[in-house]
């Protein structure tokens, strides 16, 4: 679901942190990717008008598999192995936050994408809660090279390097920002810094190493912090200094 402000957190408090990169840096690397994040993109991007979506002329929807098409073709040209992993059971609370939304990614769109992936040679995982955190287990595996995803989610279940902006139009010439967190460790004497600047406890892991941002950050995505409702910030404060003593 995103951790809101994290990006910027980041580059500016631990700039080592973040490297530009072009995308033939990754040539012959094997790259993790939240397939159900990609679906939902297309679902909301490819082909739509209004409310209506790319269909076929039986009036079943193919957004899905026309952006995993193209978007797996053009990793492949550049030389990237991608490897797509599939949400399992999510968490109770993230059930409540995907329930709100008016496009809903479907099992039967996870089936039509996963055989249209089996069917081009393009390995498939399927997670048992969470892709994000299987991404980041694929990663601190050596399985893989990197987590790419937009938001950061993988990031803080301990990703050792999480790429930006890698699946992005190649006509938008925009450069992937690559971070890998274990170059520039902050200490929790930060967490200061990080409350000032953002106003709320939500982010106060965020300038730690791996595990302490991992711990911190878990329930800042908004799927989580809304379901606590007022008493969000005083779990989290408790969170980071739980967080300050590991």
């Amino acid at each position: 679901m995103g951790i809101k402000g994290l990006t910027k957190l980041l580059a500016d408090n631990a700039p080592n942190a973040v490297k530009e990169q072009k995308l033939e840096s990754y040539f012959s690397r094997r790259i993790a990717i939240d397939a159900s994040m990609s679906i939902y993109q297309f679902l909301v991007v490819v082909g739509r008008k209004g409310t209506r979506m790319l269909t076929n002329e039986a009036g079943e929807v193919t957004s899905h598999l026309q952006g995993m098409l193209y978007r797996t073709i053009r990793l492949l040209e550049a030389g990237i192995k991608p490897v797509y992993v599939f949400h399992g059971q999510p968490p109770d609370l993230k059930k409540q936050e995907l329930a709100k939304r008016t496009v809903k990614v479907t099992q039967q769109h996870n089936e039509d994408c996963k055989r249209l992936l089996r069917l081009i040679g393009v390995p498939v995982v399927e997670a048992t809660s969470e892709a994000e955190a299987q991404c980041a287990a694929l990663c601190k595996a050596g399985k893989i090279y990197a987590v790419a995803s937009e938001d950061m989610d993988s990031l803080t279940f301990g990703a050792p390097i999480f790429l930006r902006h890698l699946m992005d139009s190649s006509s938008r010439k925009v450069p992937v920002m690559e971070f890998e967190i274990s170059r520039s460790p902050i200490s929790s004497s930060d967490f200061s810094l990080v409350s000032s600047e953002l106003g709320s406890a939500a982010l106060f892991g965020a300038l730690l190493p791996p595990l302490k941002l991992g711990a911190s950050c878990a329930l800042s995505a908004p799927s989580y912090v809304a379901s606590f409702g007022s008493s969000g910030a005083f779990i989290l404060c408790t969170s980071s200094r739980i967080c300050s003593s590991l």
